[in-house]
Formats: C-alpha cells, structure tokens, sequence
C-alpha cells in the first residue's frame, strides 16, 4: 500500500467511517464504522470494528471486537479480541483470548491464554500455552499444546502432535478435587506421523509413532512403526497396521 494513504489519530473516544488508510493509532475507545484496509493498525483499549478488516499489521491492547473478518501480515494480541467472522494471517501472537465466530489460518501461530474457534484451523506451527477449543478440525504441520485448561476438537491432524500438561499448574491441583476442572484435551480422532499425547480423551490415535502419556484415555490406537503406553494411560486396543 503507497504512503499516498492518509493516516489515522484517534484519541479518547471517536468514530471514523470505514475506509483506505495508512497507518491508524486509536487510543481510547474507538469506533471503525464499515470496512477497514490499512498499512497498520494499532489499538490501545477498546476497538470496536463494524465490519472487515485487512491489515499489514494488526495489533490490539485491551479488548478489541470485530464485526466481519481479519486478515493481513500480522496480529498481535494483548488482552482479548473477539472476531464475528474467519481470521487469516502470516502470523498470529495472542497473550490473552481470541474468540472467533469463524476458522482461521496462519503460517505460524503462538498462543499464551487461549483461543476459541467456531469452524476449522489450519496452520503451518501452532504452539499453545493454555487452551484451544475447536468446532471443527485443527490441522496443523507441527501442534504443541501445554495444557491449562479445558480444550477440544472434533478432529486433529498434523504431522508433528505434542500434547503435554503444565505441571505446576494451579488447576493441576484443583483438579483432584474437582475432575471438571481438570486440563485435558478431548477429540474424537487424532492422527500425525509423530504423536505424543498426556491428559487426552480420544475415540481414535492414528501415527507412525504414538506415545501415549499418563491421564489418557484412548478407545484405539493404530501405528504403523512404534507405539507406547504408559501405564497410567488407559487404552482399550493397540493395533500395528
């Protein structure tokens, strides 16, 4: 996008119509009525958006919710940001929650909190430190979750899957008094080339190497090469295939 674009100040509490812009600073509590396409747009407390967004660089400060999609280079979240429709960009950092009505897509993706969402995902690398729930199936060429809290999916593929619980966890520990409370992770399948899986409910683990980690709870596992079981780990079959 050419600097011919005008940038864009928003200080306290303002609204401005949607539009082409260069780069946009809200700080306070600011209102985009109508679709947005900009260089950058960097949101300081609460952002509201009335419609898309298309962005080389999203990143939003405190609460942020958008009416239609997002899409761009880059979005950074601190603190929670709620999407209506898809998201999809290069990369994706969120310290805090994003909750989308839609799927997402992205190349590289960490997750420090948590990140809800209501159709599929696909990513290149995802590393989460927290909590993903998924309507639909998450797809991903390397997925790494450390558990605190409760997440799931309805399907899970990838070729690299690690799944592991944080030990020091406070809900670890509320856990033993309530089970609901628990972090585990449930899906109806999983399937990688490597998959290393704790505190995991599954119908069905499919991989080349499967380790089966303690708090699982697997009805079957295939594998083709290796497979491990804690004895901790309740599965009721293992079959080589």
């Amino acid at each position: 996008m050419g600097s011919e674009f005008k940038d864009l100040k928003i200080n306290g509490i303002g609204q401005v119509a949607g539009g082409t812009y260069g780069k946009i600073v809200a700080d306070g509590l600011a209102t985009l009525n109508g679709d947005i396409v900009c260089n950058s747009l960097t949101s300081n407390g609460t952002l509201k958006v009335k419609n898309s967004v298309e962005a080389g660089k999203l990143r939003s400060n405190g609460t942020a919710s958008v009416s239609g999609s997002v899409r761009g280079g880059e979005l950074r979240v601190d603190g929670s940001m709620k999407v209506e429709g898809n998201v999809e960009f290069g990369k994706i950092d969120i310290n805090g929650m994003l909750t989308l009505g839609g799927g997402v897509s992205a190349e590289h993706a960490k997750v420090d909190g948590g990140i809800k969402i209501g159709e599929n995902a696909e990513f290149e690398t995802l590393k989460v430190h927290g909590l993903i729930r998924a309507n639909g199936m998450i797809n991903a060429g390397e997925l790494e979750i450390l558990l605190e809290g409760s997440s799931q999916a309805r399907e899970i593929g990838g070729e690299r899957i690690v799944v592991r619980q944080k030990q020091s966890s406070p809900r670890r520990l509320l856990s033993l008094i309530t089970p609901s409370l628990a972090a585990k992770l449930t899906a109806d399948s999983i399937e990688g080339d490597l998959v290393e899986l704790e505190e995991t409910r599954a119908r069905i683990v499919r991989g080349d190497a499967v380790k089966i980690g303690p708090g699982c709870e697997i009805e079957r596992v295939e594998y083709k090469r290796h497979c491990e079981i804690d004895p901790r780990a309740s599965v009721g079959s293992a079959e080589q295939v």
